[in-house]
């Protein structure tokens, strides 16, 4: 399959006979410069064609006319480019956005962004609670909705007094809403981890055993190579290529002891003696 090019058509300078004015049509809608004999319609066609492109190819229109669904229109092609590993794939955090902003979209979509308060989020926030939401579910989705106005404000598509007074909005406390409380996350009991070793092979259940010493990710796990880790001491100290938290600009150590060790070393022999390692 051939690659496929992106679409970097630009649109072309027209001339509107009737108006004798030059334009430009840009989501459908006709942008005019003036008469090319009194106006320099060709910098302001290149200036709007610039702020086009640089607004994810929407039209650079007055904040106060921009609408939610325009504004959520603009920070989506911000996002899927944003919220990318180092691999190039988007993370799950996209997912997150498109769930938190659902409710927020079917409220509010046309509604004029610089008219959305306070309590135009609190009632996203109880149609989440008669959504059954649970309460720490509710809290990051409201963030994420402020994200949205934050990026906004950055890109100047909204005033900032809009994103100031949403941020007077604070979250659930604990007992004091309607909205539900979720299971708090337990460890399985070792009885239970124990009792599958039977039905799974020796790789999977090394990986299970360096998770239960290491207490590192299952996809760090997967992605362990013998390069990544420093056996010169004692403790061995093994540093992912790429985790969770590396486009905060941290770096991952997990330290594996004696009884991680024994577990990796047969591995660590096998690639050797296939001329893997140096």
């Amino acid at each position: 399959m051939k690659n496929e090019k992106p679409n970097t058509n630009i649109p072309k300078l027209r001339y509107h006979k009737a108006t004798k004015q030059h334009y430009c049509v840009l989501n459908g809608r006709a942008i005019y410069f003036g008469n090319p004999e009194t106006c320099d319609t060709l910098a302001e066609y290149h200036k709007t064609i610039a702020e086009w492109f640089a607004n994810g190819k929407q039209p650079n229109t007055s904040p106060s006319d921009v609408t939610i669904n325009e504004m959520l229109a603009r920070f989506w092609v911000h996002a899927e480019e944003y919220y990318r590993d180092a691999n190039g794939n988007q993370t799950k955090e996209l997912g997150c956005f498109r769930l938190s902003l659902r409710p927020f979209c079917e409220l509010y979509g046309h509604t004029k962004a610089v008219e959305f308060g306070p309590r135009s989020l609190k009632t996203v926030r109880h149609k989440m609670v008669e959504m059954n939401w649970c309460r720490n579910t509710i809290n990051k989705s409201i963030s994420r909705i402020k994200h949205v106005f934050k990026w906004s404000v950055a890109e100047e598509i909204i005033p900032g007094s809009v994103y100031h007074t949403l941020m007077a909005v604070a979250g659930l406390k604990l007992g004091r809403s309607d909205a539900r409380e979720s299971e708090p996350v337990k460890p399985v009991s070792q009885e239970y981890v124990d009792a599958i070793e039977p039905f799974v092979n020796r790789q999977v259940w090394s990986i299970i055993q360096l998770q239960l010493l290491t207490a590192a990710r299952p996809s760090e796990i997967l992605n362990m190579r013998p390069c990544d880790i420093d056996r010169s001491a004692k403790i061995w100290v093994y540093c992912p290529a790429d985790h969770k938290t590396a486009h905060h600009g941290y770096k991952r150590q997990i330290y594996i002891g004696p009884k991680g060790q024994h577990i990796l070393q047969p591995f660590i022999n096998n690639l050797r003696n296939r001329q893997l390692l140096p």
